[in-house]
């Protein structure tokens, strides 16, 4: 939205066109006083659920720069990272948006103005933002759904870029179709994206905290090899001791 009036007072009218059920919304104007409304601390990322008839919220959360919420099996992320902050703040924003994912059940759609550059998303020169976020994607198994070369960022007199990015997780992508960037005038220099979630998928647990997940891309890899050799001289008993001197040893070597 940019923090435009003009696009906050047609929001709702272009929800209803495209008969939209969840919005994912970024630097909105204002946040709306319902219980279908829910934002980040800093009132930078918003989600709206436009149609609570057809939608039921089973829980949301939030941390600064993205807010969360799940329905039906899913959770929604919606995210907003400033160019104007530095590339540590960057960081540690994606790092908790990582764990916020890591820590979800089922299938997740992460969407929101990134500012930052990769390829995969259709712009030609990446920088380390873009490659921060592509990094955190694999490892959650996230795929960018964003159609090569298809602008969101329309200003007159600046370049059109792409700093606006929806993924999904690799099992719902069949799912998700007509993903496109809409040409309606929405008030704001962004462009709307949609597109449509057929079925309901089976909830699954997916590094619940609970089943004993680890996140790989937090392993301190030389204290891991530092630990191998006397390990691997421990792991001589019952599976069940092997299986858990190799639990406490990941476990020890996890940083954060």
């Amino acid at each position: 939205m940019n923090r435009s009036r003009l696009a906050d007072e047609l929001l709702y009218q272009l929800a209803f066109e495209s008969n939209t059920d969840i919005v994912f919304i970024s630097e909105q104007y204002r946040n709306r006083d319902q219980p279908t409304w829910f934002s980040d601390p800093l009132s930078t990322s918003a989600i709206w659920i436009s149609s609570s008839r057809n939608i039921r919220v089973e829980g949301h959360g939030s941390e600064e720069g993205f807010v969360w919420v799940r329905c039906e099996a899913m959770t929604f992320f919606s995210c907003y990272l400033t160019p104007n902050e530095s590339i540590q703040q960057f960081r540690t924003k994606i790092d908790a948006l990582e764990d916020a994912i890591f820590n979800t059940q089922g299938e997740v759609i992460v969407g929101g103005d990134f500012n930052a550059k990769a390829i995969e998303w259709g712009m030609p020169h990446p920088d380390s933002r873009g490659r921060y976020i592509l990094e955190m994607a694999a490892r959650n198994g996230l795929i960018v759904l964003n159609e090569r070369e298809v602008t969101t960022f329309r200003r007159p007199g600046y370049s059109e870029t792409i700093p606006d990015v929806s993924f999904a997780s690799e099992a719902l992508v069949p799912r998700i179709v007509d993903w496109k960037v809409s040409e309606s005038y929405t008030g704001s220099d962004h462009q709307a994206i949609t597109f449509t979630v057929y079925g309901r998928s089976e909830a699954r647990c997916r590094f619940s905290p609970n089943s004993g997940g680890w996140n790989f891309g937090k392993l301190d890899t030389e204290r891991f090899c530092r630990a191998l050799p006397p390990v691997c001289r421990l792991i001589a008993g019952s599976e069940v001791d092997a299986r858990e001197r190799v639990e406490r040893l990941v476990e020890s070597t996890m940083s954060g």
